[in-house]
């Protein structure tokens, strides 16, 4: 995606997730300032007419001003938190587990995201590198999606 796709994306998922939450779009606001989008893939479009469109993102944020995260876990127990207060309807289905990309233990959390008659699996792998939570965040509908998605993520290099 280009840059004005992207923001115009971040800007309508934070809604969504925010809907009429004062403290939460705060938040989400004060989160901007601190988060690099580095990239965001799709395998189609957005909004094509697909019944299966598995996407990546990644995402480097700035943790300087949260000392107290010190792994991947620390960063997803507050991820999972906001979840839980937002307007998303939200299932977290399994605990935190490791799982090793490029060389780099990153901590893993699933997710499935219920939007009326569609349902989004989400694992968002996160790992604590200089002083930045990287954030690797596949989104997928069926198995085909995640073994595509999986495939990609074997061939990051992290230097």
């Amino acid at each position: 995606m280009d840059d004005e796709a992207r923001i115009a994306l971040m800007q309508r998922s934070k809604k969504v997730m925010s809907g009429n939450n004062k403290n939460l779009n705060a938040t989400f606001n004060a989160a901007d300032l601190q988060n690099l989008n580095l990239m965001t893939a799709y395998e189609k479009p957005p909004g094509a007419p697909v019944s299966s469109n598995p996407s990546l993102i990644i995402i480097a944020e700035s943790i300087k001003h949260a000392p107290g995260i010190t792994k991947g876990s620390d960063y997803h127990f507050h991820t999972k938190k906001m979840m839980e207060s937002s307007q998303m309807d939200v299932l977290f289905l399994k605990d935190i587990y490791q799982e090793t990309i490029s060389g780099k233990t990153f901590e893993v959390m699933d997710i499935e995201i219920n939007m009326g008659s569609v349902k989004n699996i989400q694992k968002q792998y996160a790992a604590i590198i200089n002083q930045y939570a990287l954030l690797l965040v596949i989104t997928y509908q069926d198995d085909n999606g995640l073994k595509q998605l999986e495939q990609i993520l074997q061939t990051i290099e992290i230097k």
